[in-house]
C-alpha cells in the first residue's frame, strides 16, 4: 500500500487492451502499461498560481474536442503510485506534527503507518504532516488530523466499473462528431481558489451504500460514508478548503480528480462529462433497419404473438415485397442498411424470400452501401437445403423459443395444438450441423417465468451462448390474452435477477443481450440499443412493412393502427423514411425526452432508460408522451446491477469473461481516506 492508499483493480479483460498503453502517453514506473491505459499518462499538479484550470481532454487531444478547455488526470500509476514530477502546494504549511494514532501504531494498514504523500518504507517516521488552513484565513486554528481507520471493510472504498478501451474510443469521437465534452482521462490542474460544484449530482441509497449519480450524463460511482459526506460538503467551496479538510493535499487532488473524471463534480464550472450528453440524441447511428413481414400467417399459435399472426392474416406478394425493397434503397441517407425477414413465420414464404435476397444482392442501390440480411424464425420449418441457403447468403439467424419442452409446448404450440419442441430441436440441430450461428429470442410470459435456472441450463445444454429475454408486452395478441400470459413488473424484476445469478453461478459463457445492453449503458456514453432509449429512430431509421404494404415506425407498432404511417403505394411516397418526415406522431417520438414527464424528470436513472419504448407507451396509455410501462423494471434493475458489478468481484469477473463489457471492463475501487467530516 503506497502513500496510505488502498486501491484494488479487477483487470480481467484488460490484458487485451493493456498493450495499447504505449500509444496513449508516456509510461512510468513498473505499471506503465496499465497506468497509461487508465490515465492517459498526463501529468497533474497542484498549482501555486497561474491559471486555475489548464489542460486538455488528453495528451494528444489538441483540437479534438473542438478547442474546448477540459480538466483532467494526474500522472500517477494507480498500482505503484510512482510520481515523476511531484509538486507540493505553496498554500499549505506542511509542518510535521506527531499523530497519536500513528505513534502508537494504531490505525496502520498492512504496510505500517502512513507517511506524507507516499510510502517511505519500513523506516518511515511515525508521524505525519498536519495541513494548516490557508493564509487568507489566519484566524482558523490548526489542529492535527486524526489518523483514519484502515480501510478493511467493503464499505470504505469508492467503487465503479468502466471500460478503458471504450472510453478511449468515445472521448475523441464525441468531441469531434457530436461537439460534446467527454474527458475520462483528462488533465487536472488545481489551485487554491478553484471552485468545486456538485450541482446536479444526486446521492441515492442503494442496498445500504451511497450511489453518487449525475442523472443528465448517467455518470456514477459508489462513495464510502466519509467520501459521500465530503462530496456533499464541498459544493460551492474552493479546492483550498477541501485540501485543508482532508489528510493531505495529495489526497484532496486525488479525490477531486477522480470525482471530476467520473462527472460527479465541476471545477470552475468545467465538467469532464457534458451535462447535456443525451439532450439531443443517443450519440450513435446504427444505420437503417427495414423489417419485412413476409407473412402474418404462422404454423405456431403463440398466445402473446406481437404480430397477431394467425391463418386468416395476409401474406406479402412479390409486388409488395419488391416495391418495399426499392423504397428502402431510395433512402439516400441510409449508408448502412439492414433487412430483416419476419412474420408470422417467414419460411412459409420461402420462395419470395429467395427472390428478395437475389433482388437485394443485385440492386443498383446496394453499390457503395453496407447491406446486412437477417431472419427471425421459429426454426420448425428448417431443412438441410434451407440451412445451406442461409449460410451461403450470409444471413444472420435469430430463433424464437421459450426454453425447455414444457415452456416451449405451452407457450408456442403448433396451430393444431401439438407440441412444437421436437421440431424446434430438429431445427437447432440442423443449424449447428450446418455451421450457421444463431441467437435465441425468448418471450418471458406466465408459462416460463417460474424456471430461470431451467432456461439457463437449456441454453448451455444446447450450446446456445447468446440470447435475449423480452418480457411479454401489452401488444398484439397479448392484449386479449393478458390474463393468461401477462406479468407484473415485480415478477419480471425477480426473474432477471435470478437469471443473472444463474449465469454467474456457472463457469460456462452465456450472454443475455438485455443485461448486456444495460451493462453497456452503464459504461458508455452511447445508447446503442433502439428499444431501450427514447429517440429510437422509429419511422426515421427503422420501418416495418406489413404484409399488405402498410408502413409502421417499428416492429412493435404493427398492431397499433394509430401509429400507421401510410402504405407503400400511397401517392407521393418516394422512400420508406419519407412518411415519417410529415408525421406529427413521429415528431412527438423524435422529441420525446425524460424531462417531459414529471416522474422521469426527477428520476436519478432517467438517462439510462430514457423513458423507455414509445410504442408500448402508446399501447398502454394512448400517447407516446408518457414514460414506459416498464418503468419499475429499469428503476430497480439499473441500481441493482450497479451494486452487483461494483461490490461482487466474482460476479463482475465472470460477466467480464462472458463479454458483457466491450473491450474488457475494469472494476475500480480506491480508498481516498478522507478525514472525518463534521456533520
Amino acid at each position: 500500500m503506497a502513500g496510505g492508499r488502498r486501491l484494488g483493480l479487477s483487470v480481467v479483460g484488460l490484458a487485451a487492451v493493456a498493450g495499447r498503453g504505449a500509444g496513449l502517453g508516456p509510461g512510468h514506473g513498473p505499471c506503465a502499461g496499465i497506468s497509461a491505459l487508465l490515465h492517459r499518462g498526463v501529468p497533474a499538479r497542484l498549482a501555486p498560481g497561474g491559471d486555475a484550470l489548464r489542460g486538455r481532454s488528453g495528451p494528444d487531444a489538441a483540437g479534438a474536442g473542438g478547442g474546448r478547455d477540459a480538466v483532467g488526470v494526474e500522472r500517477l500509476c494507480p498500482l505503484c503510485r510512482s510520481r515523476p514530477d511531484r509538486t507540493f502546494p505553496l498554500f499549505l504549511d506542511l509542518r510535521h506534527q506527531p499523530c497519536p494514532r500513528a505513534a502508537s501504531g494504531r490505525g496502520a494498514g498492512a504496510d505500517g503507518p502512513r507517511a506524507f504523500g507516499r510510502d517511505r518504507g519500513a523506516d518511515a517516521p511515525r508521524h505525519r504532516p498536519g495541513p494548516r488552513r490557508m493564509a487568507s484565513r489566519p484566524s482558523a486554528r490548526w489542529r492535527p488530523r486524526s489518523h483514519p481507520r484502515p480501510c478493511s471493510t467493503r464499505k470504505l472504498l469508492m467503487r465503479y466499473v468502466f471500460c478503458p478501451s471504450r472510453d478511449a474510443a468515445e472521448a475523441p469521437w464525441l468531441g469531434a462528431t457530436q461537439g460534446k465534452t467527454y474527458a475520462p482521462f483528462g488533465q487536472v490542474t488545481l489551485r487554491p481558489d478553484t471552485r468545486l460544484s456538485t450541482e446536479g449530482v444526486d446521492q441515492v441509497r442503494v442496498q445500504g451504500e451511497t450511489l453518487a449519480i449525475h442523472p443528465e450524463s448517467a455518470s456514477w460511482a459508489f462513495l464510502n460514508p466519509d467520501e459521500a459526506a465530503l462530496h456533499r460538503w464541498m459544493d460551492g467551496r474552493d479546492f483550498g478548503a477541501l485540501a485543508a479538510r482532508m489528510d493531505s493535499a495529495d489526497a484532496a487532488l486525488d479525490f477531486a480528480a477522480h470525482l471530476w473524471r467520473r462527472g460527479l463534480i465541476a471545477l470552475n464550472g468545467a465538467r469532464a462529462v457534458d451535462a447535456g450528453m443525451f439532450a439531443d440524441g443517443p450519440n450513435y447511428d446504427e444505420g437503417h433497419l427495414v423489417e419485412l413481414l413476409l407473412t402474418e400467417k404462422c404454423n405456431l399459435a403463440c398466445p402473446y404473438c406481437l404480430a397477431g399472426a394467425n391463418q386468416k392474416m395476409p401474406a406479402m406478394d412479390e409486388t409488395i415485397a419488391l416495391r418495399s425493397v426499392d423504397l428502402a434503397f431510395a433512402m439516400t441517407e441510409a449508408r448502412v442498411l439492414a433487412f430483416e425477414f419476419a412474420g408470422g413465420e417467414p419460411f412459409l414464404k420461402f420462395a419470395i424470400m429467395q427472390r428478395l435476397v437475389d433482388h437485394i444482392r443485385n440492386h443498383p442501390g446496394a453499390s457503395g452501401r453496407t447491406v446486412f440480411l437477417s431472419i427471425q424464425t421459429n426454426a420448425t420449418l428448417l431443412t438441410p437445403e434451407r440451412v445451406d441457403w442461409l449460410r451461403d447468403n450470409d444471413i444472420r439467424v435469430g430463433i424464437s423459443l421459450d426454453g425447455g419442452a414444457q415452456a416451449q409446448n405451452s407457450g408456442r404450440p403448433m396451430v393444431n395444438g401439438k407440441a412444437s419442441f421436437p421440431a424446434l430441436m430438429r431445427g437447432i440441430e440442423l443449424l449447428q450441423q450446418g455451421g450457421v450461428p444463431f441467437g435465441g429470442l425468448v418471450v418471458l410470459n406466465r408459462m416460463n417465468i417460474g424456471d430461470p435456472d431451467g432456461l439457463v441450463a437449456f441454453m448451455l445444454g444446447h450450446a446456445i451462448h447468446g440470447f435475449r429475454v423480452n418480457p411479454v408486452a401489452y401488444l398484439g395478441d397479448a392484449r386479449k390474452n393478458w390474463d393468461r400470459v401477462g406479468l407484473t413488473q415485480d415478477q419480471i424484476i425477480a426473474f432477471f435477477q435470478a437469471l443473472l445469478r444463474g449465469v454467474i453461478a456457472r463457469s460456462d459463457l452465456l450472454l443475455e443481450d438485455n443485461i448486456h445492453s444495460m451493462c453497456r449503458f452503464l459504461t458508455s456514453k452511447q445508447r446503442r440499443t433502439r428499444c431501450m432509449r427514447a429517440e429510437c429512430g422509429a419511422g426515421d431509421s427503422f420501418q416495418s412493412v406489413a404484409a399488405n404494404g402498410d408502413i409502421y415506425p417499428c416492429g412493435r407498432a404493427t398492431q397499433s393502427p394509430g401509429l400507421r404511417l401510410g402504405n407503400i403505394f400511397d401517392d407521393g411516397i418516394e422512400s420508406l423514411s419519407q412518411p415519417a418526415r410529415r408525421s406529427a406522431r413521429i415528431a412527438e417520438i423524435r422529441s420525446r425526452r425524460p424531462a417531459d414527464f414529471d416522474d422521469c424528470a426527477v428520476c436519478p436513472y432517467r438517462q439510462l432508460c430514457q423513458s423507455g419504448c414509445s410504442a408500448q407507451a402508446w399501447e398502454s396509455y394512448g400517447t407516446v408522451r408518457h414514460k414506459t410501462p416498464e418503468c419499475a423494471f429499469y428503476k430497480t434493475l439499473y441500481p441493482w446491477l450497479m451494486h452487483l458489478l461494483s461490490f461482487d468481484a466474482a460476479a463482475f469477473d465472470h460477466l467480464n469473461r462472458c463479454s458483457y463489457f466491450e473491450g474488457g471492463g475494469v472494476r475500480f475501487q480506491h480508498d481516498f481516506t478522507p478525514a472525518r467530516v463534521a456533520a
